[in-house]
């Protein structure tokens, strides 16, 4: 799966991303949100993890943005800081396909990402 991580906690990126290449992904991210944005358009991912507090244009504005103008079907998994109905409400009203609140293993999230991708590809 080529996956796209856009979060701004530093260490948490980079481990995640770490994560899922020793997994075998092929994995490329960004640390705000207007980077994520032209990296998701312009590239040819399968996948997009987002958090919702990226600078710059935080994950629920970047997912409406590319929901609304890209032609991708690729798999949206929102991460959240807080175990909020409300900002799982809204990731999911925007098309997201599925929210995890940290803290988080990152074998949840690899076999989230695994669980959409296999919905959106049979």
């Amino acid at each position: 799966m080529r996956i796209l991580v856009v979060e701004q906690r530093q260490n948490f990126n980079d481990d995640l991303v770490n994560f899922l290449r020793a997994s075998g992904h092929q994995v490329e991210n960004a640390y705000d949100g207007l980077i994520g944005l032209n990296l998701a358009v312009t590239g040819c991912f399968d996948a997009l993890v987002v958090g919702t507090g990226v600078p710059r244009m935080d994950g629920y504005q970047l997912c409406r943005s590319l929901l609304k103008y890209s032609k991708s079907k690729i798999s949206i998994v929102m991460i959240g800081a807080h175990d909020s109905l409300a900002e799982r409400i809204a990731g999911f009203e925007l098309g997201i396909d599925d929210f995890v609140t940290m803290p988080c293993a990152f074998s949840e999230i690899l076999a989230r990402l695994r669980a959409v991708f296999f919905r959106k590809t049979r």
